[in-house]
């Protein structure tokens, strides 16, 4: 086994290890400090460790208790893009309206170019015929 290939298993071992740590972390800081100003970021954070593990249900709960709890905080629109994402990945056909969401509330924004592409990406899948 070369290095690469081994560094690369080790890599890929021990990623999952660090989304447990971060997403407890992440946990442990909220928990402590609800109040605190950095309380919306690390909910946003949380739902991006969670996506990652492809727990699409949880973080869209994170990203949904930021839109609810600050929805005129700066995170906001970061949220709803990333709830997208986390319905698009999970094939939830909510996907489609939330990003719609985003590109006609944040127009002209990378959030919205980013839903918008994602949108290109969806629509281009359906359209393609099915393999034999």
């Amino acid at each position: 086994m070369s290095f690469l290939s081994s560094h690369g298993a080790a890599f890929r071992a021990a990623v999952p290890i660090l989304l447990d740590l971060a997403i407890g972390g992440y946990e442990e800081f909220i928990s402590k400090y609800p109040n605190d100003p950095r309380t919306v970021s690390a909910h946003v954070r949380l739902g991006d460790a969670l996506r990652a593990q492809k727990k699409y249900d949880a973080a869209v709960a994170e990203y949904d208790f930021v839109l609810q709890k600050f929805p005129e905080s700066d995170t906001s629109r970061d949220a709803l893009l990333k709830k997208g994402l986390a319905q698009a990945d999970a094939n939830q056909p909510q996907a489609i309206q939330t990003l719609s969401e985003v590109v006609k509330k944040f127009p002209n924004t990378i959030e919205s170019n980013t839903a918008a592409q994602k949108l290109k990406e969806m629509q281009a899948a359906q359209r393609k015929p099915p393999a034999r």
